[in-house]
Order: structure tokens, then sequence, then C-alpha cells
């Protein structure tokens, strides 16, 4: 529950959602994710410092911590600029210009960024918006997405209805091919949702979705690694043992004789249901 209360404290759910709907907490528990990750960077760290300055020391992080870090970017902008960035919606708070997602005719989605202008052409002709495509509001790409160009920042916002209107003209498919074509002057990807994503080829062949085997379900795709390794590549290990399962193996490890083994082993209680003070009940 910490994740929803550090995306919360951080500010990201202030930038996540609709400029007119409230805050929202992103999908997935980033924060206590990173906040691991960020307390194993911090600890590889220590643990460099000690091998080159022979020293040990105390290292501390949240997942509040790592994500205030996480937006430093925005963080920064804000308070370099003394301009507070707000929710964009399909947009990125601190990315000017039309590059956004917008929906399909049949329901799909892609994040869309046209940069060429010859690509542009063909993208408002494409989607049944021609006379957008000679707009000279629009017509050159540092107009389109001003990166370096801010005086036409607010004038490259007007253009998002006419793209979310294109692309509702096209279904996923069309769109699809359409950019697949003009791959090298158009930035996109399809919104993928998880079924998407435990089929996708470049997930499976880098290791980011692996095969294992669940007790009493069967295999199924799970995530795997995001990191591979040239000489220690990483396996799919198994499912979460079940509880008590390796106490047996650790004792003996550790010196314990079968006796003693088998005397902790007795012992061991099934877990007893919890009544609404936190509690376990009496039988």
């Amino acid at each position: 529950m910490t994740d929803q209360y550090a995306q919360v404290r951080s500010g990201i759910a202030n930038m996540v959602g609709d400029p007119e709907t409230q805050p929202m907490i992103a999908g997935s528990v980033i924060g206590d994710t990173s906040g691991a990750m960020g307390l194993t960077l911090a600890i590889m760290t220590a643990l460099a410092a000690r091998e080159l300055h022979g020293i040990g020391q105390k290292v501390r992080t949240s997942a509040y911590g790592v994500m205030v870090w996480m937006q430093a970017w925005e963080l920064n902008h804000s308070s370099i600029s003394g301009t507070l960035l707000s929710r964009e919606g399909p947009h990125h708070p601190n990315v000017p210009g039309s590059a956004g997602t917008y929906l399909t005719a049949d329901g799909g989605a892609f994040h869309v960024d046209v940069q060429g202008d010859e690509a542009w052409q063909d993208f408002c002709e494409f989607g049944g918006i021609p006379e957008i495509a000679t707009d000279p509001r629009w017509d050159a790409s540092q107009k389109r997405s001003p990166l370096s160009d801010f005086r036409w920042l607010e004038q490259s916002k007007l253009l998002r209805p006419h793209m979310a209107r294109a692309m509702k003209n096209r279904t996923t498919d069309e769109w699809e091919q359409f950019f697949d074509e003009r791959r090298e002057h158009i930035m996109y990807q399809r919104v993928f949702d998880y079924e998407d994503v435990i089929a996708d080829p470049q997930a499976l062949e880098n290791g980011y979705i692996v095969e294992k085997d669940v007790p009493g379900v069967g295999k199924r795709p799970m995530a795997g690694n995001f990191a591979q390794f040239s000489k220690t590549p990483p396996s799919a290990k198994p499912w979460f043992p079940e509880l008590g399962q390796h106490t047996a193996e650790i004792m003996s490890e550790l010196g314990f004789n079968a006796e003693q083994i088998t005397e902790v082993q007795s012992q061991k209680n099934p877990r007893q249901p919890m009544s609404r003070r936190g509690r376990a009940r009496r039988a």
C-alpha cells in the first residue's frame, strides 16, 4: 500500500490523467518496484565504495525518494523555469507539440509523433484532413514539435484535436500498415495491453517474458529479467516456493540434525484466519 502514497507525495499522481479530471495513480506499483531497484543500486554503490575506500556505511532510501528522483527532468524544469507543469492527458507534460496517444476508429490507440514534412503531408491525406497539411500554423516540423523554438509552443497544442480527428478516421490495422511503410519519418507505437505484451516477439527474444511452470496452473508466460548478461545470463526461476518447502534443506545446511528438523516441522501450524481486528480467530 505504501506504493500509492509514494506516488501521491512525489507529485507523479498529479501529472497523470486529463487536465479536467482528478489526479490518478499509475496502473502498476511503480513506487514499490522502483524503490527496491533504487535500494539495490544504493547497496551496490556502497559495496563499490567499500572496495575503493575500505569503509562501510549505512544505506538509506525510500520509494518516495526514488519516485522524486525519477521525475528529475520534470521537477528541475519546473523549478528552473518557474512554470509548474500540469496534467496533459495523453500527452507528456514536458514534451510540447502534437506527439501523444490517439484513439483509432475501432478503439485501438497509438502513440505518434510525425516528424518529417513529407510524412506530415502523407499523414494528413491518409487521415482525411488534407486542409491541415497546408495550414501555415503547422506547415513545418518545428511548428508541430517545438522542442527548441518555444515561439510555437501554444500554437502546436492546437494541432492535437486535428491529430485526434485524423486517427479516428482509420482503423488500427490501417494505421499500423501506414506507419510501417513510413517508419523512418514517423515515430509510433501501438498501445499494448497485457495480452499483447506476453506475446510480443521482442519481449520473448530479450527474456522480458519467460515461461514458468506454476503449480496447480501449468506453464504460463511470466515477467522475466529486464537485464541480460553476456557471461552470466539469468535463468527463469521456478514459481515461488510453498510455505516451509525448503525448511529441511536450509536447516540441514546450518548443521541441524534430522531429529531437530523433524521437531521443528512438527510444530509448524497452518496460518490462522484473521479477524477484523487483525488477530487470529480462536478455534
